[in-house]
């Protein structure tokens, strides 16, 4: 059982590391998913080749001592959940994943849950200072998105644009890469701030 001591470095080791801006975001893979080639008209041949493409760029973008956030839909099926989480993981990057509509089997969600910090429903981090609440789904109000907050989803797969600061993480929308927290506040600067709602 951890001590209090324990607990106290622990959430201060964690939130060293989210001060430190090479933290990635991510959503909606679809791994060996046939039908979102033609549903999202993804350029690829064959699911063989999209999912060696997605592994291919993320095993180029992320290193050691990443964090990498996955807000949903990574696969149907386990054994594909397990190779991608393996290689990810087995590079010395720290996932994280929120919950999608598609990651509701529970034989994958025990892959997720073995290989991922943690996995939740809906999240919230602050890094240098901004607040993030992450969803699969794109939310019309979030914590603090009148002071300048972001949200951070999926689950749209490019569909809708958004002029507040809020973003389509999924690789639909970005090439079939996961997206930094540098490049994310590069955007965000040009994005306008929500209205009060409650």
């Amino acid at each position: 059982m951890a001590t209090k001591k324990s607990k106290v470095r622990k959430e201060k080791k964690e939130k060293k590391k989210l001060e430190d801006p090479k933290v990635f975001f991510t959503s909606d893979l679809h791994l060996n998913h046939a039908n979102i080639l033609k549903y999202c008209n993804r350029p690829f041949k064959n699911v063989e080749e999209m999912d060696r493409v997605i592994i291919e760029n993320f095993k180029s973008t992320l290193k050691e001592g990443d964090t990498l956030y996955i807000l949903g839909d990574l696969t149907f099926k386990r054994q594909y959940a397990e190779n991608f989480l393996r290689i990810i993981t087995g590079m010395g990057v720290e996932v994280h994943f929120i919950i999608g509509n598609h990651d509701k089997d529970g034989k994958t969600l025990e892959i997720i849950e073995k290989y991922c910090t943690d996995v939740q429903e809906m999240k919230e981090i602050q890094i240098q200072g901004i607040k993030i609440t992450m969803c699969h789904y794109p939310m019309y109000s979030w914590n603090a998105s009148h002071y300048g907050a972001w949200h951070l989803f999926g689950h749209v797969h490019g569909r809708k644009p958004f002029a507040t600061k809020q973003y389509d993480v999924g690789v639909d929308s970005n090439d079939f890469k996961p997206v930094s927290f540098t490049w994310l506040r590069r955007v965000m600067k040009h994005k306008l701030v929500g209205k009060k709602n409650g």
